[in-house]
C-alpha cells in the first residue's frame, strides 16, 4: 500500500494542487493562489527529484513527462493484482495458472 502510494501520490498530487490553486483562485480566492503557487514550485522540483530516477532507470529525459501516466498505470495494475490476490482469484500467464496456495491448517 505503501509503495502503491508513493509511485501514485508523488508524480501526480504536485499538478493536483497546481490545477486545485489556480482553479480557486480564478474563483476570487486568495489561498487559491498561494495553493497554485506551492503546486508550481513542486512541479519545478519534479525534474530534480526525476534526474536521479531517469538515471537509475536509464530513460531519456524527453519521457519524464510521461511519469504521471505511468504512475497511474502502475498504481491500477498493482491495486488489481493485490485484489486478485486476495480474494484467491490469481492470474493466468502463458496458460499458466497463478493462484495463492491454500493456508495451512494448524499442526506442526
Amino acid at each position: 500500500a505503501a509503495a502503491w502510494l508513493a509511485a501514485l501520490v508523488g508524480p501526480i498530487a504536485p499538478w493536483l494542487v497546481l490545477l486545485e490553486g489556480l482553479a480557486r483562485g480564478a474563483a476570487g480566492e486568495r489561498m487559491g493562489w498561494a495553493l497554485a503557487i506551492g503546486g508550481m514550485a513542486l512541479c519545478a522540483w519534479i525534474p530534480y527529484i526525476l534526474r536521479d530516477i531517469l538515471i537509475l532507470l536509464r530513460v531519456p529525459r524527453r519521457y519524464a513527462w510521461l511519469l504521471p501516466v505511468a504512475a497511474l498505470i502502475y498504481g491500477c495494475a498493482a491495486t488489481a493484482s493485490a485484489v486478485r490476490h486476495h480474494t484467491g482469484r490469481g492470474l493466468t500467464w502463458k496458460n499458466r495458472r497463478y493462484v495463492r496456495p491454500p493456508a495451512s491448517s494448524g499442526g506442526a
